[in-house]
């Protein structure tokens, strides 16, 4: 590093020579430190336009960007998402079927005779009912995983999605107790005392404490948003990514609510106009059946009805699926571009 070290002093220092060729020395020179420092410039320079273009790349991004990125990485998700979450809720829906008619015959009449009966199958109907809603929880965590990882294949999806389940609902769990929402809880029972014994204080009470717990829901909510992402991003506890999400989201409060208001609202409209064309369709369909024979009637109508009954669930699942990927892509560009202390 010496030799280096002075060529280059010296190059710098040059022009201050009283030599009227210092041109041509400093160019030499300049060709001959560019020579040494050759080796260790060539990654200094890959590494810094590694830099620049992951951050050309994460800038920040507008909504309509945000939108168009979502749907584009979306896409090719959906096929993935479709069969993984389909599956568990199937899974989920025959548990909880076995566990509504094991409650079932519980209630037989007579059962209360055979004591051991009664509790085996009262047990048993409680264990499918929880095993049932656990497969739900994980249909709806799916999606989370799907957006995050982008995974492709079905069962690292869900095998993922088992692993991280309790982390998840646990993250969940903080986010409300940390987001005082649940304050808002104790101000309903108020309201309702309030309201049927006249008691004009304890009402006015209730909606104090309800509108209190609300607010903070609304204040914190929008910074406590990305825990889940956190957790699974960089494998950090529920306090720590809480922590991180409210810490990566200073300065984008008023952002981060305007943009979920607005996805909301695009796809609230885009779901309403999709029912009002089905509604459409169907008032249709009932004019042409009236007028047909019941057959002819049948064999239209069940296909129709199937189809739509399928597309209806395939667009839930997408929705699902685009709203998971717009939080990411969301807090992707909230954490490349902080307005706070970095994290």
């Amino acid at each position: 590093m010496g030799p280096e070290k002075s060529a280059l002093l010296f190059v710098i220092h040059r022009p201050l020579l009283p030599n009227p060729n210092w041109r041509g020395g400093r160019e030499v020179r300049t060709m001959q430190v560019s020579e040494r420092l050759r080796p260790i410039d060539k990654p200094a320079r890959r590494f810094r336009m590694g830099i620049f273009s992951h951050f050309s790349m994460a800038q920040a991004l507008t909504f309509s960007q945000l939108i168009d990125s979502s749907y584009k990485i979306t896409k090719p998700l959906l096929k993935t998402y479709i069969i993984g979450a389909l599956a568990l809720m199937i899974i989920s829906l025959i548990l909880r079927g076995i566990a509504s008619g094991l409650f079932s015959v519980a209630e037989l009449p007579g059962i209360e005779n055979n004591l051991i009966v009664l509790i085996t199958t009262f047990l048993l109907g409680v264990v499918f009912a929880i095993v049932g809603t656990v497969f739900q929880i994980l249909q709806t965590m799916y999606a989370l995983i799907i957006a995050v990882d982008r995974t492709k294949d079905v069962k690292a999806g869900v095998r993922k999605t088992w692993k991280s389940l309790w982390k998840l609902v646990l993250g969940g769990m903080w986010l409300m107790v940390r987001s005082y929402s649940w304050i808002s809880f104790f101000g309903l029972p108020l309201i309702v005392i309030g309201l049927r014994g006249n008691y004009d204080m304890l009402t006015i009470l209730g909606s104090l404490i309800l509108l209190v717990g609300i607010g903070f829901g609304i204040y914190l909510f929008p910074r406590l948003a990305f825990t889940n992402i956190v957790q699974l991003k960089d494998a950090t506890g529920v306090r720590a990514s809480a922590n991180l999400s409210i810490q990566r989201t200073q300065g984008y409060w008023g952002k981060i609510l305007g943009n979920n208001i607005l996805v909301g609202l695009c796809v609230g409209l885009l779901t309403l106009a999709i029912v009002a064309v089905c509604a459409l369709i169907g008032f249709m369909m009932i004019t042409i059946v009236e007028s047909i024979p019941p057959v002819i009637a049948l064999i239209i109508g069940l296909p129709l009805g199937l189809a739509l009954a399928i597309a209806a669930v395939i667009y839930f699942f997408a929705m699902t699926l685009f709203m998971r990927v717009y939080m990411v892509e969301l807090y992707e560009t909230i954490k490349a571009n902080p307005r706070g202390k970095k994290a």
